[in-house]
C-alpha cells in the first residue's frame, strides 16, 4: 500500500472489512446519520447526510468514541504505521465522516484539499461508476505538492489556493469500483472527487483524515497585513495564474459540503 501510495497517491485494500462486521457497522451508520450523541454531530451535506464523529475535541470522551465500530476499524497498527511513512507527523484519524448520498447528481468536484490529509475510506455497499465511485488522477499528487509549496512559501493563504479542476477533466480520474469493505488510501494533494449518483441509487462511505502538520512557511507569512493576504494581487495568487492557469479556487465543496 505504502509503495502504491508513493507511486499513484492512491492505494486500494479489498476485504478490509470483512463481511461478517459489514451488517453491525451499517446499523451503527446509520444510527449516528439520525440519532444525536455526545461527539457525535450531524453535518450539511448536499446530496444527502452526513455525520462527524470529533476525535479531535478534548472535551469529549475521545476514548469511547475510539470504541465505536465505525471509528475502531481505522484504529489499526497497519494504519497508524502506513500515515506515519508516507505523511510523517500528521495527526493520525483526527476525525471519522460517514456520508450518505441519495441525491442523483456529481457528488464534488475534481480537486485537491486545501490542506493536506492522508485519508482512508471504507465503501459500506458494494460501488460502482453508477452509485457515485471514488476517482482519482493517479500520480497528479506530485505536481500538486509542488504548486503547494511554492504557492506557501509566497504567501498564500491556504483556504484560498486555486485547487478544482473544471468538469470536463472529470474523464482522467480512475473510477475505483470495488466491493463492500474496500479501504482506499489516498493522497488529497492528487485530484479526486466523488463520482456521479445515478438516479435511484445510493453511496455510503465512512472515512478517516489524518492531517498534515501545518507548513512552516504559512506560519511566518501569517503576519503579512490581512487586505495583502486576501488580495488578487499576492504574490502566491499571481503566480497560480503562471502555475495553474486551468484551476479555480474551491474546496471541492461546491455540490458536497464535505464529500470526496
Amino acid at each position: 500500500m505504502l509503495e502504491a501510495l508513493r507511486r499513484d497517491g492512491v492505494s486500494v485494500h479489498e476485504g478490509f472489512v470483512s463481511d461478517d462486521l459489514l451488517d453491525g457497522l451499517r446499523e451503527e451508520f446509520e444510527r449516528c446519520l439520525t440519532t444525536p450523541e455526545d461527539g457525535i454531530v450531524q453535518i450539511e451535506h448536499q446530496p444527502g447526510k452526513a455525520f462527524r464523529i470529533a476525535l479531535d475535541d478534548p472535551g469529549l470522551p475521545t476514548l469511547k468514541l475510539k470504541k465505536l465500530s465505525i471509528a475502531s476499524i481505522f484504529f489499526t497498527e497497519a494504519l497508524e504505521k502506513l500515515a506515519s511513512a508516507y505523511l510523517p507527523g500528521s495527526d493520525f484519524c483526527n476525525a471519522v465522516i460517514g456520508t450518505k448520498e441519495f441525491q442523483a447528481m456529481p457528488l464534488s468536484d475534481v480537486h485537491f484539499d486545501t490542506l493536506r490529509s492522508l485519508k482512508f475510506m471504507v465503501y459500506l455497499d458494494d460501488t460502482t461508476a453508477a452509485n457515485g465511485a471514488f476517482c482519482y488522477v493517479k500520480g497528479s499528487q506530485r505536481q500538486n505538492i509542488s504548486y503547494r509549496r511554492r504557492f506557501m512559501q509566497l504567501g498564500g493563504v491556504p483556504e484560498l489556493i486555486p485547487n478544482a479542476l473544471p468538469e470536463e477533466h472529470r474523464a482522467r480520474a480512475t473510477s475505483i469500483e470495488a466491493m463492500a469493505g474496500t479501504l482506499i488510501a489516498f493522497d488529497t494533494d492528487g485530484f479526486h472527487a466523488g463520482g456521479v449518483l445515478q438516479p435511484g441509487t445510493t453511496r455510503r462511505v465512512v472515512r478517516a483524515h489524518c492531517r498534515a502538520c501545518a507548513p512552516e512557511t504559512w506560519r511566518a507569512m501569517k503576519l503579512m497585513p490581512y487586505r495583502i493576504r486576501h488580495s488578487r494581487f499576492n504574490p502566491a495568487m499571481l503566480y497560480s495564474r503562471i502555475a495553474a492557469p486551468g484551476y479555480r479556487a474551491t474546496k471541492g465543496a461546491s455540490r458536497a459540503h464535505s464529500a470526496d
